[in-house]
Parts: structure tokens; C-alpha cells; sequence
């Protein structure tokens, strides 16, 4: 049995009696979000009837067309900032959650509100957020730079008149197309780098954001790609997630793989550093 065998079974049996609470939380998580998505889409519909002479850019999409205005921008972009500060704490609670929880405790419920209950933890998970999303953004830029350059090439290749152009532009547009899934996938595992900061984040609070990080890097150095491949083994399962059922199976069997993964990690690091 390999080892991403065994932590996929352990995850199992470790909400072999508690799927209900799993399901529970990730439903509360679904419906937290779906109501932000609702509230925005209201209050859009309202400013499109009362401010009909705001000014809008008209999308014509298959002629049904959808009326973008500065007014609908800002309300998105005020749901946008209140959701990522709502669900944010909600997200490092239910990490918390299940790192407790495959680590043979029985947190309660409550632990998915853990970071709204003081504002220094509330400040600490949104700034720690924030500063992996600059991050992993940034490290997509770069990786995006072969192929964005590729299909650069290609698009200053369509405008000539030569007679091999065509064949060059298809040669580079396949290109351009392995490049970039290629660097997708080099992306992915390279980000995995920062896989242990939000299990360091919800298991030892005296460390620095900064220091999360950096610790989480130096874990990671080699089993990032075990991490990747640990992800990538739950494809198949998500791609047969068609109906709402098995993804509610899914998920919380993914994120307590994930959870026994992050505490195995950590536990041979510290046992490194006593010896």
C-alpha cells in the first residue's frame, strides 16, 4: 500500500462516524456564499431599475443583453470584499476543524468560528489570506510568461501573407497550447510550497504570518510534488461529482486527506528538529 493509499483510507476512517458534521459544515459554507451571490445579484437588479440613466456598458451576449455600469461594479466589488472577510475566518475555522478532527479529537462545531471570537485572529487570518493570494498571483504571472509569449508570436504570425503562415500559426497555437498546460502543472506543484501555511496558521498562533510562511516553504521543499500528486488523485473523483450528492462526499474526504497529510508533515518536522 502506498502512502497516499494509507492517508486516503486513514481520512476515511477518521470520519467513518462523522460525515454528518462534515457535510453540515461544508453545506453552511455553500449557503454563507450562495447568500452573498444572492444579496449582489438583488441589489444589482434594484439598481438597474432606479438608476436607469446611470451610465453602462451593454454586453450583447447571444442577444441577450446584460447592462454593466460603474453602480453594479461597486456593489460587486463591496460583496466581493465582505464575503472574502466573512468566509476567509469560516475557511482557517473548518481547516481547524479537520486537522482536530484526524488527529483523533472531536472538535465541535463551534471550531469553524474560532477566528470571529477575538480581532487580532480575525485581522491575522484575512492578512494571511491576502498575502498567499499576492503571492500564488504573482508566481502565475511568471509561469504564464512562456506560453502568453508563444501565443504572442502566433497572434504577430496571423498577419502575414506568406503561404506558410497558416501552417506555422497551427504548429505554434498547438505549442502554445502544451506550453501552457505544462506550466499549469509546474505552477501547481511549485504553490504547494505554501501548503502547510493554513495548518500552521490554526496549530501553533505564536508564529509570525511571515514565519508561517517561511516554515511552511522549508517543509515543503521536497514533497511538493507528493503534495500535487495527492490532489491530483481526487480528479477522477471530482470529475464523477456530476450530481450535488457525491461531491458532498468528496469534498470532506479531499480535505481530511489533505488535514492527515499537513499533520504527518508537521510531525516529522518537529521530531527532526528535537533530535
Amino acid at each position: 500500500m502506498t502512502v497516499r493509499q494509507l492517508i486516503k483510507n486513514n481520512a476515511r476512517e477518521s470520519l467513518k462516524h462523522h460525515w454528518g458534521r462534515a457535510i453540515g459544515i461544508l453545506l453552511f459554507l455553500f449557503c454563507v456564499n450562495a447568500l452573498f451571490l444572492l444579496l449582489e445579484q438583488f441589489f444589482c437588479y434594484l439598481l438597474s431599475l432606479n438608476l436607469t440613466e446611470d451610465p453602462a456598458l451593454v454586453v450583447d451576449l447571444f442577444h441577450g443583453q446584460i447592462r454593466l455600469s460603474s453602480s453594479m461594479a461597486i456593489i460587486t466589488a463591496c460583496f466581493a470584499v465582505v464575503s472574502f472577510v466573512i468566509t476567509t475566518p469560516l475557511m482557517f475555522g473548518m481547516t481547524k476543524w479537520y486537522f482536530h478532527q484526524v488527529g483523533g479529537d472531536r472538535p465541535a462545531l463551534q471550531t469553524l468560528f474560532t477566528y470571529f471570537y477575538g480581532i487580532r485572529d480575525l485581522f491575522r487570518s484575512i492578512a494571511l489570506r491576502f498575502i498567499l493570494a499576492v503571492r500564488v498571483t504573482l508566481w502565475a504571472l511568471l509561469f504564464a510568461i512562456p506560453p502568453a509569449a508563444i501565443f504572442w508570436g502566433a497572434w504577430q504570425i496571423s498577419f502575414w501573407n506568406s503561404s506558410y503562415a497558416a501552417l506555422l500559426l497551427a504548429v505554434l497555437s498547438v505549442l502554445a497550447g502544451i506550453v501552457a498546460i505544462a506550466m499549469a502543472v509546474l505552477w501547481f506543484c511549485w504553490i504547494q510550497r505554501y501548503f502547510l501555511v493554513d495548518y500552521l496558521f490554526v496549530s501553533d498562533s505564536g508564529l509570525g504570518l511571515h514565519a508561517m510562511i517561511r516554515k511552511s516553504v522549508r517543509i515543503m521543499k521536497n514533497h511538493r510534488c507528493q503534495t500535487a500528486a495527492l490532489y491530483g488523485s481526487f480528479i477522477p473523483w471530482l470529475l464523477l461529482s456530476v450530481l450535488v450528492a457525491p461531491l458532498l462526499f468528496v469534498l470532506p474526504y479531499m480535505a481530511a486527506s489533505m488535514a492527515i497529510h499537513a499533520r504527518v508533515l508537521i510531525e516529522q518536522d518537529q521530531r527532526r528538529q528535537s533530535n
